[in-house]
């Protein structure tokens, strides 16, 4: 999802053929992804538990939440980098994504709280807002209208991509 979401990040000056070569993928298919791990951020939109989860701490070098939160303007452009919701533009390729239906707040633990559908929630509405597609399922919630689950998606922009382009 990052790397979907992220601008592509290939050096067409480099001297490294691989450096020269794109990032960008022509769709993603994400189950119960992480869309945010700001703590800030996720706080806010879960509750206090989701920052139980060592991910959290983990992603900056940290072991410890209150270190975290401690040093949060040290680690906040690590945060935003990290955040695939903050990358998001219309010009991104066609995103898929599956959540639980446990859409209870604030999250009951930090297991909860790491896996929330929120986090697709946020992220589709970011892309609604800019114009990027984005299907979101959520039993009970939200479906998708095109297509019937993340496979039947992959094999639709896989075949469109082979017919001369991803599909908006």
């Amino acid at each position: 999802m990052w790397l979907l979401l992220h601008d592509d990040m290939a050096d067409p000056k480099a001297t490294d053929p691989v450096l020269r070569e794109s990032t960008r993928v022509c769709a993603a298919s994400v189950s119960v992804g992480q869309t945010s791990i700001d703590p800030d951020v996720i706080e806010g939109w879960l509750g206090p538990n989701v920052l139980k989860h060592p991910m959290i701490a983990c992603a900056v070098g940290e072991t410890e939440i209150a270190e975290v939160i401690k040093k949060h303007d040290q680690y906040h452009d690590l945060y935003v980098e990290f955040s695939p919701v903050n990358h998001i533009d219309s010009n991104d390729p066609p995103l898929f994504m599956t959540c639980s239906a446990e859409m209870d707040l604030p999250s009951r633990d930090s297991g909860h709280g790491i896996h929330h559908p929120v986090y697709g929630v946020k992220l589709k509405e970011k892309s609604d807002q800019l114009g990027h597609e984005c299907h979101l399922v959520i039993p009970g919630y939200s479906e998708s209208k095109k297509f019937s689950d993340g496979n039947d998606f992959l094999f639709q922009m896989l075949l469109s991509s082979q017919e001369g382009g991803v599909r908006k």
